[in-house]
């Protein structure tokens, strides 16, 4: 077996859509990582991509809450 092969063998699927797949597939690379089956370097980019990720789920909900603190700020004006 390559160890590129070896590398990406269960962690070639990207579930990161949802902050529950997002959570899955950063268990994934650190049990990974842990198994030495991911090499450091390759690790260390995920963990950087992944806390990109969070940090865009971060600002995506604080928006959402925002407007919603917003539409209810003009429905007690409105009342």
């Amino acid at each position: 077996m390559k160890s590129e092969d070896k590398e990406t063998r269960g962690i070639s699927r990207l579930h990161l859509g949802t902050l529950e797949g997002g959570r899955k597939t950063l268990a994934r690379f650190i049990k990974a990582r842990n198994a030495d089956q991911m090499d450091s370097g390759k690790y260390r980019d995920l963990i950087y991509g992944m806390a990109h990720l969070l940090q865009y789920f971060k600002t995506e909900t604080l928006e959402n809450l925002a407007k919603r603190i917003e539409a209810i700020e003009n429905d007690s004006k409105s009342a």
